[in-house]
């Protein structure tokens, strides 16, 4: 037979299987996925028969009528996404046996099988994962997998977080910070970190925790954010924790508008006050950094006539009054154009 010819073969032998291939690891067939993965007509390698099918063990095609959300998971992503049984575990390690390096292997999003388990709850799966790497290369190996970055910048941290069952996300997170406290690092910048999505989903106790066991961890957030940024919407009391920890988070402004911490919690308005005093406490000169378009914190006050904002300011830092914005004006025009303000208003407020 034509080398040609043989290669055709393996791949009509290796489509064959494919059906049987994805039943079996959707529902956890260990003793079939053994059969089929023993077979030796099943190869490791991807053979593409499609621009848009893998069809062996290395890729599995799970909806080939929605090819826009198709993720082409490995069925390693497939069994890492169906739970904590034990039929699944074990299908993972048979899996593994077969082909070790689906254990880091992306799919179309980046997502690891790691990710795939954080997404589902699955804390069983995920320390079975951990015991594979690191049968495979020590600690060495599970750091490098468990900080594989899916295409969003996120690792499979941000996933647990994300659990809606509180439980089992402490229990998710505990167990990814204890093997690699440096997961917290990830990314570095100019994305959304661990700590901005706890803090931005309300889990204070988990932003305290993630800082308790790597103060060097990650602040930084989504289009040149922080996690102030975030934090001054939340409230006083996770506001002030991040100041304690870091005071240069005040003066960071976003890519999109040029705002600062001061700014988004100025936007709020008077219920935001508190915030905006503890801000001003931390750094003063918060008052006197511009956003993109040329406005000062006081600007940002004025135009939404928030009066207790501005009395906040003025008593704080009452030489903020004179700014200019962009346009060569100070905040009193800006109240003046306000109808519902009277010039007593604005006396008032400058006595």
């Amino acid at each position: 037979m034509q080398p040609s010819e043989s290669h055709k073969e393996a791949k009509l032998e290796v489509q064959h299987y494919q059906p049987e291939l994805l039943r079996a690891a959707r529902m956890g067939l260990l003793h079939q996925l053994r059969d089929i993965l023993g077979s030796d007509n099943i190869t490791i390698t991807p053979v593409v028969l499609e621009p848009v099918v893998m069809i062996d063990i290395e890729r599995v095609d799970i909806d080939v009528e929605r090819v826009d959300t198709l993720e082409m998971d490995s069925i390693l992503h497939v069994v890492a996404a169906s739970g904590d049984e034990e039929n699944f575990l074990e299908c993972a390690s048979v899996i593994h046996e077969k082909a070790k390096h689906l254990l880091d292997a992306g799919n179309s999003k980046g997502d690891t099988p790691f990710h795939c388990a954080a997404r589902a709850g699955g804390v069983e799966m995920l320390s079975r994962l951990i015991h594979l790497a690191r049968a495979d290369g020590g600690h060495a190996r599970v750091t490098d997998v468990l900080r594989k970055q899916n295409k969003k910048g996120e690792t499979a941290l941000h996933e647990a977080l994300r659990l809606a069952n509180k439980k089992t996300m402490k229990e998710m997170v505990k167990k990814l910070m204890e093997v690699d406290p440096e997961l917290a690092c990830i990314p570095h910048c100019d994305a959304t970190s661990p700590l901005y999505l706890a803090v931005s989903l309300g889990h204070d106790d988990i932003a305290v925790f993630l800082h308790s066991e790597n103060e060097k961890l990650s602040y930084s957030g989504p289009y040149g954010q922080n996690v102030l940024h975030v934090a001054v919407l939340r409230g006083k009391e996770i506001t002030k924790k991040l100041l304690d920890w870091n005071k240069a988070l005040t003066k960071q402004a976003d890519k999109l508008t040029g705002s600062t911490p001061l700014h988004i919690a100025i936007s709020w308005g008077s219920q935001s006050k508190e915030v905006i005093k503890l801000l001003l406490h931390c750094d003063e000169s918060a008052a006197f950094q511009s956003d993109n378009s040329g406005s000062f914190p006081i600007h940002v006050a004025a135009t939404l006539s928030s009066r207790s904002t501005l009395r906040v300011l003025l008593d704080t830092v009452p030489t903020c009054a004179g700014l200019r914005d962009g346009n060569g004006q100070t905040f009193l025009l800006d109240l003046i154009l306000i109808p519902c303000i009277c010039i007593f208003s604005l006396l008032s407020l400058c006595m």
